[in-house]
């Protein structure tokens, strides 16, 4: 994108939102939301009497990269059930990203081995970004364009359900409001509560990508929890975004007033990084992703480009896929 051109999109943000959350240079400090006493679930609605507060949880999962986010006020039983139930499939669709991005999680930097284990990805020392790809000859995973120095691997994406992602994203927005900000978003907190999948909330769940060149420009995970305050009805009237790695997702969050004025039609101002101007690695690249599918997606392949500076052969007989 143009200089010009971004500056009149953050000017647009500015002019129409203010932020509600972000952790923006503040991801080495513990910020913790929601009563820290005589709590009561944010999601549920049951209180300290009714059920337990004793696991933290994290408002953003920690397979992202999140340790300083903590949600006070959410309950043992719905830290337990949106893990199972919809954390999962998100965790899904972004391991690549994870894999490739070096990001910590619960307990380590995941890793990646193909269906058919004959190649896979390990991280090898994340401090100065050395990563190990293993592929035998007789794999397609990887191809290898010496003269431009570039590497191209084809991996299997997990199955997942692509709602039960976008629940996610919006229990991840939930988690971050504060308790009078959360009442407005009674729907979408139920929706986000159903065991099954099979009820799209609004059609479609579109998801703005934003996918960045290089490991890590992100170097931490940053949200930002965006509310309008000027009457234009063309924007919507919330929006939330998730950063990491080199990857950031943007979506709306329809309040109980929009669901039922059927407002999907508002047109989402796109949310801009500051790698669009400039940066080294190569220009910033945004997509649309539909994740409205509510039935599980096998698993099925996808590319990823990325360019090197050295290549180290090792000896075959020293290495075990």
């Amino acid at each position: 994108m143009e200089k010009e051109e971004v500056i009149n999109h953050m000017d647009l943000i500015e002019k129409n939102y203010n932020i509600l959350f972000s952790n923006l240079n503040k991801q080495d400090e513990e910020c913790n939301i929601g009563r820290s006493q005589n709590k009561v679930c944010r999601f549920c609605g049951l209180n300290e009497q009714e059920t337990t507060f004793d696991t933290i949880a994290h408002a953003i999962p920690e397979c992202l990269g999140n340790k300083q986010i903590i949600c006070l006020d959410e309950c043992d039983t719905c830290n337990k059930d949106f893990a199972n139930n919809i954390e999962d499939h998100l965790a899904a669709i972004t391991l690549p990203y994870r894999v490739i991005n070096m990001i910590e999680g619960k307990k380590k930097i995941p890793s990646y081995q193909t269906q058919d284990q004959k190649s896979k990805i390990n991280i090898e020392d994340a401090e100065n970004r050395f990563m190990k790809i293993m592929s035998r000859e007789d794999s397609e995973f990887l191809v290898l364009d010496e003269e431009n120095k570039n590497i191209r691997i084809e991996y299997d994406l997990p199955s997942h359900i692509p709602s039960a992602a976008y629940k996610t994203l919006v229990k991840m927005a939930l988690s971050i409001m504060s308790n009078e900000q959360i009442k407005d978003f009674t729907i979408l907190n139920s929706w986000i509560q159903e065991k099954e999948h099979n009820k799209n909330l609004m059609n479609p769940l579109n998801v703005l990508m934003t996918f960045i060149p290089g490991i890590n420009p992100f170097k931490e995970t940053t949200v930002f929890l965006l509310k309008k305050y000027t009457e234009k009805g063309k924007y919507p009237d919330c929006m939330f975004i998730l950063a990491f790695g080199n990857v950031m997702y943007q979506m709306v969050l329809p309040s109980d007033i929009e669901i039922k004025q059927e407002t999907s039609t508002k047109t989402i101002l796109k949310f801009l990084t500051p790698f669009e101007i400039d940066w080294n690695l190569g220009k910033p690249t945004h997509r649309i992703l539909d994740w409205s599918q509510n039935t599980k997606l096998k698993s099925y392949k996808q590319f990823m480009d990325f360019g090197y500076d050295e290549i180290i052969k090792l000896d075959p007989k020293s290495i075990k896929l």
